[in-house]
């Protein structure tokens, strides 16, 4: 399948106000402040004004903290008004819906599900399941998304997100800023992370595969462009697996920037490594792990109280099984706020979370599994002494995690 290196996914026009529209008879109306407010209330009242652009009426808006002028009374297709998205999700939404139309039958906009009233922009009915296709071009809050996803997945029809080209925030070359809500949007297919995009002007999906939390609303994602006559639906559903190594060398470099970045942005972590005499982020700290999704917290923060506040109290060479680091666990999490995100427990998410990074810890041999008991470990070195290149356990991180696990929410 051919891929486009570059393209330009348009860009979200600002929402604007009208200061201009025709009255009844055809005459433009410049609205200003030369006039008292006692003046346009009347003429609100006498007269009905138009947009000239879209022909729909508009009122006079007349408040005290923005400057005077016409608004639509509802949404429109008036290019250069506020409604400019509403324009391009409608374009969005019918190329969408040829689009999977032209592959199931069973496709249809607006499709009304009464048990739980919603309306998906796009159902695709499949010979296996249903499928909710919601084109979001606007921004929505946190708590709509999820009570959207959940009430889909109630009705065992699988949420399929794709996102207005204008949301697509790069940062660096596989580094993209996500608002909150986004992270719900991530679709899972085979313990694999993608975020699908699409620009209705030039056609194009945009695909982000091994989505990985960095840190806030920072993730670490493969970017690819395809055309839509260039694909079908089944590579939207079933996309093909990418292996994360192509995303070693970003990572290393995000890694060397953020072990400043984080010194400086979280000053209590600083006694910890003072305490071992290190004048850096020991390499054993800051990695992201598939369940780092869950977690708003940087890695380098939990990461830096996992491997001081319990690990490093280990002797060395002497073994101590999970069933205790779950114990004090419960300790360490009262000490430190993991700040999860949104309908996200502490009972599911920072087990898991531990459990991926002892793995990783095993895997750069800090950590060393006993072979006549798997539950039980020892701690082989010391945090400052990591024996093997950044490079290296890049690469092993890269490794670790070819395994994801659920969504979001």
């Amino acid at each position: 399948m051919k891929t486009i290196t570059r393209i330009s996914f348009i860009k979200k026009e600002r929402r604007g106000s009208l200061y201009t529209a025709k009255n009844q008879k055809g005459v433009l109306v410049h609205i200003h402040d030369s006039h008292s407010r006692q003046y346009w209330v009347k003429k609100r009242l006498e007269e009905a004004f138009f947009c000239q652009s879209c022909k729909q009426e508009v009122v006079l808006r007349l408040g005290a903290k923005r400057r005077w002028h016409f608004a639509h009374r509802t949404l429109s297709t008036s290019k250069g008004s506020s409604t400019n998205e509403s324009l391009l999700h409608q374009k969005g939404k019918e190329i969408l819906h040829a689009f999977f139309l032209h592959t199931f039958p069973k496709t249809s906009m607006e499709h009304y599900l009464p048990q739980t009233k919603q309306r998906p922009d796009i159902h695709v009915q499949t010979a296996k399941k249903g499928i909710a296709i919601e084109y979001q071009c606007s921004t929505i809050s946190t708590e709509d998304m999820i009570t959207r996803n959940n009430a889909y997945r109630s009705l065992n029809i699988v949420p399929l997100w794709i996102l207005g080209a204008q949301r697509l925030k790069r940062k660096h070359a596989a580094q993209f800023l996500l608002q909150e809500f986004e992270f719900y949007a991530i679709y899972l297919y085979n313990h694999s992370r993608y975020l699908y995009y699409f620009d209705p002007i030039q056609k194009v999906f945009c695909f982000l595969s091994n989505v990985f939390s960095l840190h806030g609303n920072l993730i670490l994602a493969n970017c690819d462009f395809i055309r839509i006559n260039q694909l079908t639906p089944q590579r939207l559903f079933s996309p093909p697996w990418r292996p994360a190594t192509s995303l070693n060398s970003e990572y290393v470099r995000y890694r060397q920037k953020a072990a400043t970045q984080m010194m400086l942005s979280y000053p209590f972590l600083l006694p910890y490594y003072q305490q071992m005499r290190l004048d850096r982020i020991p390499s054993l700290i800051g990695w992201t792990l598939p369940a780092q999704v869950y977690v708003a917290a940087p890695p380098h923060v939990w990461q830096t109280f996992f491997i001081f506040d319990l690990l490093e109290h280990f002797p060395l060479q002497k073994p101590f099984s999970f069933t205790t680091i779950n114990q004090r666990l419960t300790t360490l999490g009262k000490h430190f706020q993991w700040g999860l995100r949104a309908q996200c427990s502490y009972k599911r998410v920072v087990p898991t979370l531990v459990v991926q990074y002892l793995e990783l810890l095993i895997s750069f041999r800090y950590l060393e599994k006993l072979p006549d008991s798997p539950l039980v470990c020892k701690r082989v070195y010391s945090a400052k002494e990591t024996p093997d290149s950044e490079t290296i356990l890049v690469q092993k991180w890269s490794e670790q995690n070819k395994k994801r696990e659920m969504y979001l929410s």
